[in-house]
């Protein structure tokens, strides 16, 4: 017996055509030659972004940014991804990196 096929589940009709899932890991920056220290980091390679953005827009491209916890704090990074969250242009998921998150602790 074959294994069930998901258009066995779902109609995706004759025009859905193939799709691409884009998702742009987006972490912070460290000064390799400096002893490994979350002080050592930075966030300016967020301002690079805008290059890929335009790609991604002009072909209809709604990438997902997956982000650690100094790119989703960052005022930098936040200024870079925030227009493009509100305008609709990309979606941004979470990086849970163990070597830049901070814990959340429970009381």
């Amino acid at each position: 017996m074959l294994a069930p096929k998901l258009s066995d589940y779902i109609d995706f009709g004759p025009g859905f055509g193939p799709r691409v899932l884009v998702f742009v890991d987006t972490e912070e920056d460290f000064d390799w030659s400096q002893p490994m220290s979350r002080a050592n980091t930075s966030v300016a390679s967020v301002l690079h972004l805008e290059r890929a953005q335009s790609l991604f827009r002009r072909y209809g491209i709604r990438p997902c940014y997956l982000v650690d916890y100094p790119i989703a704090t960052a005022p930098t990074s936040i200024g870079v991804l925030r227009p493009w969250l509100e305008r609709g242009e990309c979606t941004i998921g979470f990086s849970c990196t163990p070597g830049s998150t901070r814990p959340i602790l429970k009381k």
